[in-house]
């Protein structure tokens, strides 16, 4: 099982290290399963209206979208949020 390097925009760290602790656990413990190329053990779905590369990560209402390289094996957390504001 290959290991992704994960990268997370600024932004969204910032708004991952605002969260109540529950919250940011959950989150952190789904990137690392990410990171450690455990896609089964996530609700992932990928996103057919836009960018090729684009993956939703469902934790709790939290909707996390990342870009996933193959080729270079990274993953790129480009946006979080609450389930109903993340697509906007």
């Amino acid at each position: 099982m290959p290991k992704y390097s994960l990268t997370i925009k600024n932004k969204v760290e910032k708004y991952i290290l605002s969260l109540p602790v529950s919250d940011k656990n959950r989150i952190f413990d789904k990137l690392l399963l990410l990171s450690i190329g455990s896609f089964e053990l996530c609700d992932i779905k990928k996103m057919h209206w836009s960018n090729p590369l684009l993956y939703r990560l469902r934790v709790g209402d939290f909707r996390i979208i990342y870009e996933k390289h193959d080729d270079r094996l990274i993953i790129v957390v480009v946006k979080i949020w609450s389930r109903g504001d993340v697509y906007k």
